[in-house]
């Protein structure tokens, strides 16, 4: 299986990846309840310095052959800052 490549964006509140490079800095999407989540996508494009392997699906995306719920399916971990989601 072929990693994909890392996510370019991340929610600042939620912690959604996003492939859209045109939701950099737009609001995010995921509804929470009733209410709409209060985050914007944050530039996540330098590979080193914001991404790893995930390491519960060895970065694959798929953990006990479903989507990793850890990774959102990407196969990577956003490390930037200490956080990861």
């Amino acid at each position: 299986m072929m990693q994909k490549l890392p996510p370019v964006g991340v929610c600042t509140s939620c912690g959604k990846f996003t492939y859209d490079a045109g939701l950099i800095n737009e609001r995010c999407s995921v509804g929470r309840g009733r209410q709409r989540c209060g985050g914007v996508f944050g530039s996540a494009l330098n590979e080193r310095g914001d991404w790893e392997n995930c390491r519960h699906c060895n970065g694959t995306g798929v953990e006990r052959g479903v989507q990793c719920p850890s990774c959102q399916g990407t196969g990577w971990g956003y490390i930037r800052d200490g956080r990861t989601y």
